[in-house]
C-alpha cells in the first residue's frame, strides 16, 4: 500500500514511475525558503515561464512545498535540469480546492542545479507568485538545498513556499504504464453527410451495442431512420462510462413535379404544348402519340392526320420522374392557313413595344394570354365586347420568343407565334 497518484488527464498512453523510500516520510525537517505569500506583492499567475533555482549539494527528498491555488484540480510540479532545461521529475498533485495547499512531493534528488516551476497545462487555475520582497539564499537546515533565485529578478518569488525535506533512501524505481484501450471508448462515426431523395430514408447508426444513447431526434436507439434535411447529433456513452459524439448533417432533394398540359390549336393543326405546375425538373420528354417526340420545355408540334392522340410529358430529375397527360383529338384538317392567317393577324412581328391583334373570323375575342417559350403565363388580359383590334403592350416583355393565345367567346382558342426584339 501507499499514497495514492492520479494522473493528469490521458489523451495516449504513458508511463510512470513509482518508488518507496524511506526516512522521508516524516516531513521532520525545519521549513526554509518564503515562508508564504505575504512577503511582497502577490499575484495569481497562469503563464508558468518562470521558475525557482535551486542548488542540491547532498542527495535528498524534497518532501513538500505550499501552493496558493486559484482553483481545484491537477497541479504540476516540474523540477528541470538548470543548464539545459530538460524536466527531471514531474510530480502531479490534486488540490480540492482554492487556497493554501502543502503538496506532498516526496522526490529523492541527486546533486545538482535545478529550477521548480510548473505548467500551463496542470496549474489549478493559477499560482500565486511575489513580484517583489524576497531575500535569497534560502538555505535548509541541513544545508542540502539552496534556494538561490528566479529565472525573472533578484526580488521575485514564484509558486512554492515553505519547504520541507525528509531524508532517506530511494527504491529502484519500478514503470506503471498507462495504457489507453481503444476497446474500451465509445468511438463514434456517423459517416460522411448524406443526400438523399425526397420520400427516401437514410439510416444513421452510432455503433458501440449495448451503449446508452441520446440523439438530436430524443431518440435513444442505436440506429434512427432520416427522412428530413437537417443536422443530427448523436451522444454515445458505453459500459466502460467512455462518452462519444458525432454530428451529421442530412440533405433531400425534391422529386421532379408536373400538374397538367396546356395544349392550344394554332395554324391548320399545329398546336403549342406547355408544362403547368412543373418544379425542380432538369429535362422534359415529350410523346405526341404520332410516333414523334420532343425534349423542347415548350414545343409545338403538328398533327398531319386525322385521330385521336395521346400527349405524355415525363419531367424528370436525379430523384424521379412525374407523369401529365393530355389527349388531342384531329377530326379535320382544318381551315387553310393562309385563310387562318387573313382573319386572325398579329403585327408588326417581330415588334418591340407594342403589337396589334385584329380578329375577322366572326366571332368575337374573348381572352388573350401571353407565354413565353417554358410555358409560363407573363401577361393575361380580357378583350371589350365586338372589339376587332387589341393593342398589346410589349415594352416590358424582355427579348425572345413567345405565344400569344387567343380565346374566343365560343370556346375555341388559336395561337400565334410572336417574336419580341429591341
Amino acid at each position: 500500500t501507499g499514497n495514492t497518484f492520479w494522473t493528469p488527464i490521458l489523451n495516449q498512453s504513458d508511463t510512470f514511475y513509482v518508488a518507496a523510500s524511506s526516512g522521508g516520510g516524516g516531513g521532520s525537517s525545519t521549513p526554509f525558503g518564503a515562508v508564504d505569500n505575504t512577503i511582497g506583492a502577490v499575484s495569481s499567475y497562469t503563464a508558468m515561464n518562470h521558475y525557482l533555482l535551486f542548488t542540491v549539494h547532498n542527495a535528498t527528498v524534497i518532501h513538500s512545498v505550499d501552493v496558493y491555488s486559484a482553483g481545484a484540480g491537477l497541479i504540476d510540479v516540474d523540477i528541470q535540469d538548470a543548464a539545459t532545461s530538460a524536466t527531471v521529475h514531474m510530480i502531479t498533485v490534486s488540490v480540492p480546492s482554492a487556497g493554501r495547499h502543502t503538496l506532498i512531493l516526496d522526490q529523492a534528488i541527486v546533486p545538482g542545479d535545478y529550477r521548480m516551476g510548473s505548467t500551463t497545462t496542470n496549474n489549478a487555475g493559477g499560482l500565486d507568485r511575489n513580484s517583489s520582497g524576497a531575500s535569497y539564499p534560502y538555505i535548509s537546515a541541513d544545508g542540502a538545498v539552496e534556494i538561490t533565485g528566479t529565472t525573472f529578478n533578484a526580488t521575485s518569488y514564484y509558486y512554492f513556499y515553505n519547504w520541507t525535506l525528509g531524508g532517506g533512501c530511494e527504491s529502484p524505481r519500478t514503470a506503471v504504464p498507462a495504457i489507453i484501450n481503444s476497446n474500451y471508448q465509445a468511438n463514434v462515426n456517423l459517416g460522411t453527410n448524406r443526400t438523399i431523395c425526397e420520400g427516401d430514408t437514410v439510416t444513421l447508426d452510432a455503433g458501440n451495442p449495448g451503449s446508452t444513447y441520446l440523439w438530436s431526434t430524443s431518440d435513444t436507439t442505436q440506429r434512427v431512420d432520416i427522412t428530413t434535411a437537417g443536422t443530427y447529433f448523436v451522444e454515445v456513452v458505453n459500459s466502460n462510462g467512455c462518452i462519444g459524439s458525432d454530428t451529421v448533417t442530412v440533405t433531400v432533394n425534391p422529386q421532379p413535379e408536373v400538374s397538367s398540359i396546356d395544349a392550344f390549336l394554332d395554324r391548320n393543326n399545329t398546336y403549342y404544348f406547355a408544362p403547368l405546375g412543373h418544379k425542380n425538373v432538369i429535362s422534359f420528354e415529350w410523346d405526341f402519340g404520332d410516333g414523334t417526340t420532343s425534349n423542347s420545355p415548350a414545343p409545338e408540334h403538328y398533327f398531319h392526320d386525322i385521330g385521336t392522340y395521346n400527349v405524355v410529358l415525363v419531367v424528370r430529375n436525379n430523384c424521379g420522374t412525374d407523369t401529365a397527360r393530355t389527349t388531342i383529338n384531329i377530326i379535320a384538317t382544318g381551315i387553310d392557313k393562309k385563310e387562318i392567317e387573313a382573319k386572325l393577324m398579329l403585327y408588326p412581328n417581330p415588334a418591340s413595344d407594342v403589337v396589334y391583334i385584329e380578329n375577322s373570323l366572326g366571332e368575337e375575342m374573348e381572352s388573350i394570354m401571353v407565354y413565353n417559350i417554358l410555358g409560363q403565363n407573363v401577361y393575361e388580359t380580357t378583350v371589350a365586347n365586338s372589339s376587332t383590334v387589341y393593342q398589346l403592350n410589349t415594352s416590358q416583355l424582355p427579348v425572345g420568343i413567345y405565344s400569344v393565345k387567343v380565346r374566343f367567346k365560343d370556346g375555341r382558342t388559336s395561337a400565334i407565334k410572336l417574336e419580341i426584339s429591341k
